[in-house]
């Protein structure tokens, strides 16, 4: 069974009792050519080394694997788990290159709290594009989120792995979203976040600013793979609400837009709406 290494050894990071079947094809002289693996578990852990520091616990799992020895490759067919209420599919495959593996996954996570993305979000992964999901959108609901990544990974360090591409979506709802610290953020809001190695791209609907309701708008942090403090933000909305309350947004730091102009915004009234563009570095 050392031809299918690649499909048994990850079944060592398992500490949970397992049921299910190993079949295995055999070519002309006996020898196994094909091997599938199919798979249940209760409640345990797995150890995700490198992408997180500590065994991750979980309260189910199910998995189908394959495994080719003339390919030299594996498939991931499909691997759930249950954590919480959150439930985790991914899928995927890998081929042996010489001494590394390359790897394509997909995963699927579906209800789970916004303030959690954090724990599935492995630290390690395009950092900077993590770091402003997480510490901008909170609270609120994530119906679903995606992501997408190709990799290389050494086999004698797979902690040394190299991320080709990658690419995600977290559909969000009752959301507070800081669009431009350290001006008040957006409540109640529902949107889907886009991200790659590139930028982040928020676009949200229907959130509220004091007295303003968000009808649109669209958030775009540029540049998260250049040189530090680089990074750019563009913010498109539109907006209505009462004239004040959008003057003393506008006049909010680190804005300050409407005091030079000798324009008190509490001696304001009226409603507006109004369609808004601001761009400049983070």
């Amino acid at each position: 069974m050392v031809q299918f290494d690649g499909v048994l050894k990850p079944l060592e990071r398992l500490n949970a009792k397992l049921e299910g079947t190993v079949t295995l094809e055999l070519d002309s002289d006996f020898n196994p050519s094909v091997a599938s693996v199919d798979l249940r578990a209760g409640a345990g852990t797995l150890d995700a080394a490198p992408l997180f520091a500590e065994p991750v616990a979980f309260e189910s799992a199910s998995m189908r694997l394959s495994g080719d020895q003339l390919r030299d490759s594996v498939t991931v067919e499909t691997f759930e788990v249950a954590i919480g209420p959150t439930k985790i599919v991914v899928t995927g495959s890998g081929q042996r290159i010489g001494a590394e593996w390359t790897t394509s996954l997909e995963a699927e996570m579906r209800d789970l709290p916004v303030n959690d993305i954090g724990k599935f979000w492995p630290s390690t992964v395009e950092p900077n594009a993590r770091d402003w999901i997480t510490e901008n959108i909170r609270d609120g609901h994530i119906d679903m989120a995606t992501l997408r990544v190709r990799a290389q990974v050494p086999e004698a360090d797979p902690a040394d792995f190299f991320v080709d591409d990658i690419g995600g979506e977290v559909r969000f709802r009752d959301a507070t979203v800081h669009y431009l610290r350290p001006m008040e953020p957006v409540t109640n809001g529902a949107g889907v976040a886009r991200v790659d190695a590139r930028q982040v791209v928020v676009d949200v609907q229907n959130a509220n600013l004091r007295g303003i309701v968000g009808e649109s708008g669209r958030i775009v942090i540029d540049g998260l793979n250049g040189p530090s403090r680089g990074e750019t933000i563009k913010i498109e909305a539109t907006v209505a609400g009462p004239v004040r309350d959008a003057l003393e947004v506008l006049d909010s730091e680190p804005l300050g837009f409407i005091s030079g102009f000798g324009i008190d915004p509490k001696r304001t009234s009226g409603t507006q709406r109004t369609n808004v563009v601001f761009a400049f570095p983070l």
